[in-house]
């Protein structure tokens, strides 16, 4: 599509809304990814101060421990092979966009009810690729094997996700800090009372982290070499360039006539 076309769509949420009939996208994620209105203008004013510059720059020193210890791990694989080694970058950025997160939006550490849910994750998502096949067909909601292993495992997700909620927010009405993160910042519009913000959206929104936030960065840093090298052209931006000389010139120690072409592959 028309990248001006997208723009156009985004900018205008009142007649391009989001689909109500997404059930997949109610169940798996929820929070921002789903609401819309003044309900996500609600929520987008309550979190995005966690991710203000000031708050950015205290997470650096957490987020450079995690990536080093990974590639601690990988000096060691590398020292094992005594040559060289072949890594699976996505099965080690998964773990670390998720244990970075935790530990600087919503938990301060990784925990054993965080660890849980992050293994939970990978059967949800194998399970929701096998019911939203089917999503846009009668009967797709019928009690088939797939639907309620999904509902199953997504229960032990809800329940986790507000065991740490409830954890939290217990220690914050005995006096502790809310700390600037992001689950502290919920919980205190939470407690606020006046906002309208209820400890459900708390945890949809926790769940939304956990599952979208986490599985596009560890995605987008998959290919951030690609971008690298773009950005340093160090290797060209198409697999042929072409010039045709417009009068003649010296290049290097040659000198070429005018309307020569030269080719790089």
């Amino acid at each position: 599509m028309d990248p001006v076309l997208v723009k156009e769509i985004l900018a205008r949420p009142d007649e391009f809304q989001k689909p109500r009939n997404d059930h997949m996208a109610h169940v798996m994620v929820g929070g921002l990814f789903t609401t819309e209105g003044n309900i996500w203008s609600k929520h987008k004013k309550i979190i995005n101060p966690t991710f203000h510059m000031d708050k950015i720059k205290k997470m650096v020193p957490l987020i450079v421990k995690s990536s080093l210890d990974m590639m601690d791990k990988w000096n060691m694989l590398l020292s094992a092979s005594k040559k060289s080694v072949e890594i699976d970058l996505w099965e080690d950025i998964q773990p670390l966009t998720y244990d970075i997160m935790c530990k600087t939006l919503v938990v301060g550490e990784t925990n054993e009810e965080i660890t849980r849910i992050h293994e939970l994750r990978d059967q949800i998502n194998e399970q929701a690729a096998k019911v939203g096949k089917l999503m846009f067909f009668p009967g797709w909601n019928l009690p088939t094997k797939d639907l309620n292993t999904l509902k199953s495992v997504h229960k032990q997700v809800e329940g986790l996700v507000k065991k740490v909620v409830t954890k939290r927010l217990e220690e914050m009405k005995r006096g502790a800090s809310s700390e600037g993160d992001m689950l502290g910042l919920m919980l205190e519009a939470y407690l606020d009372k006046t906002g309208g913000f209820s400890l459900d959206d708390v945890m949809d929104e926790c769940r939304s982290f956990h599952f979208a936030g986490t599985e596009v960065t560890a995605r987008s840093l998959i290919w951030v070499t690609m971008i690298l090298y773009e950005v340093m052209r160090l290797y060209p931006p198409t697999s042929m360039i072409h010039r045709a000389i417009s009068k003649d010139t010296k290049l290097g120690d040659m000198i070429l006539p005018a309307w020569v072409q030269i080719n790089k592959e």
